[in-house]
């Protein structure tokens, strides 16, 4: 199942409140829950001056600026494709990787899916920030992150 307010381009604690109160009857009925099939892909761009990029980016794909799970990014109001968010950086004449993905997914997946990356070759670069994410690194160390929602603001 998925929720998401379109008035506000992004879920909110009323779509929270009726996936847990569907999630409560479908248990109550036998029914499975699969978490390991619900993820959302994120677009992080490294930036030094988000103000600067931002309009370019969302220019083309039309996405709206706006916060999202309590962070300001651009996000697509039909949830169709990948929110972009800026990291901030310091300035480099030479940029080292711009993009990096997020992975959005459950907390009950999270080291699964950590293991499973480690087994086909990347390494794990930093979990000081967990719960909230995993740095990971593919074997020429482009990098990703898996996020949860577990302890945002």
């Amino acid at each position: 199942m998925r929720l998401i307010s379109h008035d506000v381009g992004g879920v909110t604690s009323r779509d929270v409140a009726l996936a847990r109160t569907v999630s409560e009857l479908a248990s109550a009925a036998g029914v499975a829950s699969h978490p390991e099939r619900t993820s959302v892909l994120e677009l992080g761009l490294d930036s030094a001056d988000e103000a600067q990029m931002r309009p370019f980016w969302a220019a083309p794909a039309r996405l709206r600026h706006g916060r999202r799970w309590g962070e300001l990014q651009l996000h697509d109001t039909t949830g169709r494709r990948p929110a972009i968010w800026f990291q901030p950086t310091e300035a480099q004449d030479t940029p080292r990787q711009r993009w990096h993905l997020d992975l959005r997914i459950p907390p009950e997946v999270v080291q699964d899916r950590i293991a499973a990356a480690l087994n086909a070759g990347g390494k794990l670069v930093d979990d000081t920030a967990a719960p909230v994410f995993w740095v990971l690194a593919d074997p020429q160390g482009n990098r990703a992150c898996l996020t949860t929602w577990q302890g945002r603001e």
